[in-house]
């Protein structure tokens, strides 16, 4: 493990930071360092870091300044990407500025699956689950809970086209607008944790029982998630969009 990685491991940021800016950019030998073949389960840079929860998001957009984009982008031989690790391993909640910073880098990284099949939507769905069950014995659980429900908008969006992420939707709205991306256990909590967000009105006046029954041809699913909006909200069948539909 050359030395760059071993100060990963041991967190040691600023001293990390130091011996990247020290190898600079211009270094013909910076993407043998950063991301190297030989290097264990075949991880770059980010993946070893991400398996640290004090990481900042200073120090990953450092990283991805001096290595590039594409480092948030490679896999391991798991099919890891560096934020599948992150929220993997972040036992206490992800940090919502390290998400944001993975994620920002590159955008489509959120449609990458290892090699179980997974996208980094679908591991923090898992991990939502896990904590609201926490959460029923152990209330100061909540404020992580409520991170990760920050990390779930910013990877939801990520699904979204470019043009429309300049104009963020409802969180519930935003699950239903990605389709099958969205994994339907998060529809579901998506109701449960913003419950308001059914009488609101999205892009082009659409609630959300417009956007699911836009859905066609609904599943055994779909047919429930409708049902669970109209008992929450049964008014929603007689208003609108701006369309007047």
């Amino acid at each position: 493990m050359n030395k760059i990685f071993c100060i990963a491991r041991e967190g040691d940021w600023e001293n990390l930071v130091h011996e990247l800016k020290q190898e600079g950019s211009d270094n013909p030998d910076l993407e043998s360092l950063l991301s190297p073949k030989d290097s264990v389960n075949r991880e770059n840079i980010l993946h070893q870091v991400c398996y640290n929860s004090s990481v900042t998001a200073i120090f990953i957009e450092t990283v991805l300044d001096i290595g590039g984009p594409q480092l948030a982008a490679e896999q391991n031989d798991l099919g890891q990407t560096p934020l599948h690790i992150y929220l993997t391993c972040t036992h206490g909640g992800a940090s919502v500025p390290v998400c944001r910073a993975l994620v920002t880098a590159k955008p489509e990284t959120v449609r990458i699956k290892d090699n179980e099949y997974l996208r980094a939507i679908d591991v923090l769905c898992q991990k939502i689950i896990m904590k609201e069950e926490r959460e029923r014995y152990q209330p100061e659980e909540k404020q992580s809970l409520e991170g990760l429900w920050a990390n779930a908008r910013i990877i939801v969006e990520a699904f979204r086209p470019a043009v429309f992420r300049q104009h963020s939707q409802p969180m519930v709205h935003a699950c239903l607008e990605i389709g099958e991306d969205c994994p339907f256990a998060l529809w579901e909590r998506a109701l449960q944790q913003f419950p308001d967000d059914i009488f609101e009105p999205g892009e082009n006046g659409n609630l959300p029982l417009h956007m699911a029954a836009s859905i066609s041809p609904p599943d055994e699913l779909e047919v429930d998630l409708l049902n669970e909006i109209l008992n929450l909200f049964p008014k929603a069948a007689s208003i609108r969009n701006f369309e007047f539909v």
